[in-house]
């Protein structure tokens, strides 16, 4: 049998990357309904972060604070502490102080890594609905075009909530102008561009 998916040690991933976020959290909790608008505990590839990860954002639904014992206490409930890797794992999540005004881009990063092992994931059902048979060739073609757009429409909606801060950043940058009336476009037409500010 052909082998077509990568040994996991071998798929995209940047547990430094996770880790960061986790730390992120842990140092300033009011970043995380940012990041979870972005990430989901799925993105994460290393099932500790994983854990910790629904942990916090569980803690963040019940309206808990979210520190190193409430954390420890969620995953001890669970019984998860250990597979989070313990309370000394815990403690040293924020040892290497990410930089707080970059988190946008470590979560950035975690989420790339997950939509390319997710198409790896999507490419190999793919592969073996097509090469062991089971289900005729319009359905596996049906199959795999669903699998392939619902990536690119995760990777898209991304792509707008980026575009609208770039958006509104210009906006204001353009009314913060000292003597500009014009927003728009100039038409050449003096008159028509006093009266619609372009």
């Amino acid at each position: 049998m052909l082998e077509t998916v990568p040994p996991p040690s071998t798929l995209p991933s940047s547990p430094e990357a996770e880790r960061a976020v986790l730390a992120a959290v842990m140092l300033e909790p009011s970043l995380l309904p940012v990041i979870s608008a972005r990430l989901t505990a799925e993105d994460y590839y290393l099932e500790r972060h994983r854990l910790v990860y629904q942990a916090m954002i569980d803690l963040q639904e019940d309206q808990v604070s979210i520190d190193l014992r409430t954390l420890q206490a969620r995953l001890e409930i669970r019984s998860e502490l250990e597979a989070a890797g313990g309370l000394a794992y815990l403690a040293t999540l924020d040892a290497d102080l990410p930089d707080l005004s970059r988190v946008d881009a470590y979560a950035e990063i975690v989420k790339e890594r997950s939509i390319r092992r997710r198409l790896i994931q999507a490419s190999t059902e793919i592969i073996r609905d097509c090469t062991e048979g089971g289900i005729d060739a319009h359905e596996a073609l049906s199959k795999a075009e669903r699998a392939i757009l619902g990536l690119g429409e995760e990777s898209i909606q991304r792509g707008f909530a980026q575009l609208s801060q770039v958006l509104e950043e210009t906006v204001m940058e353009l009314e913060d102008r000292p003597g500009s009336s014009l927003i728009g476009i100039p038409s050449g037409f003096r008159d028509f561009d006093r009266m619609t500010h372009g």
